[in-house]
């Protein structure tokens, strides 16, 4: 730490940092340990990374499973929609209504959206 500087930016007029003087002391050649020690680290994540990949293979079935449980019992009831239609209740409802989907449906369209501000805002200028 004798060679180390910190230098801050409100007392140096610079920005914010550290200075250190390093010493090499090998010429690059590697010992027998570091080798290891690379191979067994390599061999690690290779086995960590061939876990990695099974959990999320196993993931993605689920997740497959529950899609297609959820679509499977989807199909077994009806939809709201015909069920109102059934019982005449879209006849009621002004056209800007009967456009949008039913609430088992996460949005409108932007087509949908866009017809129905269409319909609000010629009903507005006929008032």
């Amino acid at each position: 730490m004798n060679l180390c500087k910190r230098l801050y930016p409100h007392v140096h007029n610079l920005d914010g940092f550290f200075v250190a003087k390093l010493k090499k002391f090998a010429n690059g050649e590697k010992s027998l340990e570091a080798v290891t020690s690379q191979r067994e680290e390599e061999s690690l994540r290779s086995v960590a990374k061939a876990k990695s990949q099974k959990l999320n293979q196993k993931k993605k079935k689920q997740r497959n499973k529950k899609r297609e449980d959820k679509l499977a019992s989807k199909e077994g009831e009806p939809e709201k929609q015909d069920d109102d239609e059934a019982k005449g209740k879209t006849a009621n409802k002004t056209p800007a209504a009967a456009a949008k989907k039913p609430d088992g449906d996460k949005k409108m369209s932007k087509k949908d959206r866009n017809a129905a501000f269409s319909e609000k805002k010629a009903q507005f200028k006929q008032k």
